[in-house]
């Protein structure tokens, strides 16, 4: 599921917003995956801690903000004259 979700990420603007509904999104699919605890005849759905014991990963906006800083680091190392280091560099304000 993430690696189909979280394509292209390190170009994405979030805001806290987007975070918030992201990780609500993650939770909703980790309850679909993950089936409800059976007890004794009865059903309940898995609290989130019980989700992070059995999912183990960081959580998909860890995973987006690790994977921007990535792309910065890969476009500060390119050579000056790439566009994407000189996108990064400029300052519209300025002409």
């Amino acid at each position: 599921m993430r690696p189909l979700f979280t394509y292209a990420t390190e170009t994405w603007t979030t805001t806290k917003n987007n975070e918030r509904r992201l990780s609500i999104f993650e939770k909703k699919i980790l309850h679909r995956i993950y089936d409800p605890i059976r007890k004794g005849g009865q059903c309940r759905t898995r609290y989130n801690r019980e989700f992070g014991e059995l999912y183990n990963e960081p959580n998909i906006v860890n995973v987006i903000k690790s994977s921007r800083l990535r792309w910065v680091g890969h476009v500060v190392r390119m050579d000056d004259k790439e566009l994407p280091k000189k996108v990064l560099w400029t300052n519209p304000g300025r002409q």
